[in-house]
């Protein structure tokens, strides 16, 4: 995937987890200098968090109007209504990472 197609933007601008290193490799030294990065990143976790509540709010009023319409129509519109269920659950999970993250690293000194 290359740094300018359409997919590696959407990536950068909806998954938060590449701004942050991994605190748990290296000797101290290292560790606590990606420790002190993912301090100075953690500003941008409220706006990932904003982004992904509006995209569960409009998958879930999808999912509220597939939902009406597939208890009279068809099976089909019942696995899509599981699909966005499931995109729903997760992107839940994903606010709720964001919210921790970002009070853990407010929170927890270096």
């Amino acid at each position: 995937m290359s740094r300018d197609s359409f997919a590696h933007q959407l990536y950068l601008y909806l998954w938060p987890f590449w701004l942050f290193r991994d605190a748990s490799r290296g000797n101290l030294i290292e560790r606590a200098a990606a420790y002190r990065h993912n301090r100075a990143q953690r500003i941008y976790l409220p706006g990932y968090a904003i982004k992904w509540t509006v995209l569960t709010g409009l998958q879930a009023a999808l999912l509220a109007g597939v939902d009406r319409q597939a208890r009279s129509v068809d099976d089909l519109l019942l696995w899509l209504c599981a699909g966005l269920g499931t995109s729903v659950s997760v992107s839940a999970v994903v606010i709720a990472l964001c919210v921790a993250a970002w009070g853990y690293l407010s929170c927890v000194g270096d």
